[in-house]
Formats: C-alpha cells, sequence, structure tokens
C-alpha cells in the first residue's frame, strides 16, 4: 500500500455508513465501503477527520494549473459519468466531537465555506458524503501528501467575507444558480407540500421524475437526464423511509407525532390552548393518583398477608412514596 492511500485509509473510520447513492443504507468495513460502493460518509457522530468540497463541474486540478492561489486538497474524487470532482482535505488533527467542541465544530464549518468559497464548489452542499475513491465508476487522484491543520487552511482563506455572507439571512434557492442539492431540495419541498395536502398515497417515482425534469429546465445550467433521475429517486425513497410526516397517506391521523406535524390541524385561540393544556395536566394528575392509591393497596395487601402491623414506614419502605403523600391517603391504610 502506497504512503497516500494509508493517509487516506487513516482518515476514514474502520466502520462506513456507505450507499450506491448520497441516501446511505448500510454500514461495512472500511476496505468495503471505499471499493464496493459508490459514497460513503467521510465522518462519524464523534470523529472529522476531513473536510470535503463538492465540486460539481468544477476541476481543482484546473485551478492549480491556471496558477490560481487555492489550498491544495490532499485528494481528488472524480465521478467518472459525469467528470463532477469532490476536493477531499485530510485534517492533521481530526476533531474529537464533544459538548466541548462546539466552537472548533463551527471554525471548521467555516473553514468548508471558505474552500467552497475559493474553489468554487456547491456552498448549499452541507452533508459529509463523499464519493469513494476506488469505485469502478470513480478515479482517484493524489494531490498533495500532506495533512492540514485548520489554522493553516485559514490563513489561505477569505473567511472575514465568508463570515459576513454566512451571517446573512438566508435567501430562497436562485432557479438558476442550483445543482444537485437544489434540485433535491426544491423537489423535496413540493413532494411534502403535496403530501400535506393528502396526496402521498398517490406520489410515484414517474411523478416525481416528471417534476423534477421540468424544475430543471429552469435552471442556467440544467444537470444531466442522468443526475435528475437520480435525484428524483433519491427524494422519492427519502419519502418512503425517512419522512415522518408521510407515515400516513391521511392527514391528522397515525401517531401523535404525525399529527401534531400536521399542517390540517385546528388553529387554537389562547384560551383554547391554555384550556387544553389545564385537562391535559388534570388528567395527568388524575393518573398519577390513580397509580399511587393502587400501590398504597398492594402494600397494604402484602403487610396484612404476612401478619405485619400496616405503619406509615412500612408501607413508605414497600412503596417508596413520601409521607406526605401516604397522609393524604390514610382512607386506605388507617382503617
Amino acid at each position: 500500500m502506497s504512503d497516500h492511500r494509508r493517509l487516506l485509509v487513516a482518515h476514514t473510520a474502520k466502520i462506513v455508513e456507505c450507499g450506491n447513492n448520497k441516501m446511505l443504507t448500510t454500514t461495512a468495513a472500511r476496505h468495503v465501503a471505499l471499493h464496493g460502493f459508490s459514497h460513503y460518509r467521510t465522518d462519524t457522530p464523534l470523529w472529522i477527520p476531513v473536510l470535503p468540497v463538492d465540486m460539481d463541474g468544477n476541476d481543482p486540478i484546473d485551478l492549480i494549473m491556471a496558477g490560481v492561489r487555492i489550498p491544495y486538497p490532499t485528494w481528488v474524487v472524480y465521478n467518472n459519468a459525469n467528470g463532477h470532482a469532490w476536493a477531499m482535505y485530510a485534517l492533521i488533527d481530526p476533531i474529537v466531537c464533544s459538548p466541548k467542541s462546539a466552537r472548533i465544530e463551527r471554525y471548521a464549518a467555516l473553514i468548508r465555506d471558505g474552500l467552497c468559497l475559493v474553489l468554487g464548489g456547491d456552498p448549499n452542499y452541507t452533508n459529509t458524503t463523499a464519493r469513494t475513491p476506488w469505485h469502478d465508476g470513480h478515479t482517484y487522484y493524489p494531490v498533495l501528501h500532506r495533512r492540514w491543520e485548520l489554522r493553516e487552511l485559514a490563513a489561505l482563506l477569505p473567511l472575514d467575507s465568508v463570515a459576513r455572507r454566512t451571517a446573512s439571512p438566508r435567501r430562497p434557492l436562485d432557479p438558476t444558480a442550483g445543482r444537485n442539492s437544489g434540485l433535491f431540495a426544491r423537489l423535496g419541498d413540493w413532494a411534502r407540500q403535496e403530501a400535506r395536502e393528502g396526496r402521498y398515497g398517490r406520489l410515484s417515482y414517474d411523478q416525481l421524475h416528471a417534476v423534477a425534469a421540468g424544475l430543471n429546465s429552469t435552471l442556467g445550467d440544467p444537470l444531466p437526464a442522468g443526475e435528475v433521475r437520480s435525484t428524483a429517486r433519491s427524494v422519492w425513497r427519502w419519502m418512503q423511509a425517512d419522512w415522518q410526516g408521510n407515515r400516513t397517506a391521511t392527514p391528522n391521523a397515525g401517531s401523535t407525532r404525525s399529527q401534531i406535524r400536521s399542517h390540517h390541524r385546528e388553529q387554537l385561540n389562547t384560551q383554547q390552548a391554555r384550556e387544553r393544556i389545564q385537562a391535559a395536566q388534570a388528567k395527568g394528575a388524575q393518573t398519577r393518583g390513580e397509580a399511587t392509591r393502587e400501590a398504597i393497596t398492594q402494600a397494604v395487601g402484602q403487610l396484612v398477608a404476612s401478619g405485619q402491623r400496616v405503619t406509615r414506614q412500612g408501607l413508605q419502605q414497600l412503596t417508596g412514596i413520601s409521607e406526605r403523600t401516604l397522609s393524604r391517603h390514610t382512607d386506605i391504610w388507617k382503617r
């Protein structure tokens, strides 16, 4: 194994989430995922070893050859079908995620936005899923046998302008600027709206593909037909499996959570909301009171069956109920 391959392997988790599209569906050992699947998650919930940048139709190697001053990626992965590239930046000190690491994670996200800015990557794609290096449909190109420190990358990026851009309110996606993620987001919005209006049961892949083709025609640089099909298929699978609001085709039916999320629920005024909260609190108190009385009754039966006296201390030991609460229910045990 070459030194560069060792570096890549060292910056990949031993067990990897992977799949043959951006909707990762399985986990596999590192060597299986990097060769046998088209996509993998570059990080874990506790570990961020690389910063991936989705280049879409831009090529970081072309930028380097043209003399553009950019941080050199550690490696680049190309999709042989359309030439799209992923630029990967390995970190010297992978970020270990914890409640105390929120600040460094935000700093890394800012640096990734800066890389998207100078490389011409897709700023709307914030996922950590990337293409695997050694899949048959990909070309792996090692660029720089080194790992980066965050401060080294920061020194080469216009982070001030990136910070101003990310701090400003997010604007709706420009229909002339979106690519894969933009089409996915707009198609997903349309599908969710259809589901909320009660037409989820009639949604099909063919219908999603037709809408995706119409949205794609509005883009300034339309995606190839194959990517439109792939995006439509991804949205259809996501709607089937992952969106909680689509567990049923009938609005306001199913689980309590789906009812809460429904856009068809009745609107309550302040007084109605207060009355509903009070009714729920009263019902909860009644349920807890019934459970307490049942526990005391069972404890009394145990003491009587064993020939012991029914005392406050004995009931407290058996039930764990406080003396104050036992005093409210003396009608049960003081007979």
